[in-house]
């Protein structure tokens, strides 16, 4: 029984890493996304 908790602690610690990883590529990606619209986005002109 230790063993399987063990691995599937492993597992958590992988997979926590991994989400870690994927939550800083959103957070660069969307800036990239914000610098992109702020250059190339046609302007609304609201009246």
């Amino acid at each position: 029984m230790d063993g399987f908790l063990h691995r599937i602690a492993d597992e958590l610690t992988v997979l926590h890493a991994e989400l870690a990883r994927t939550r800083e590529e959103n957070a660069r990606i969307k800036g990239a996304l914000r610098d992109w619209q702020s250059r190339f986005a046609p302007r609304v002109v609201r009246a």
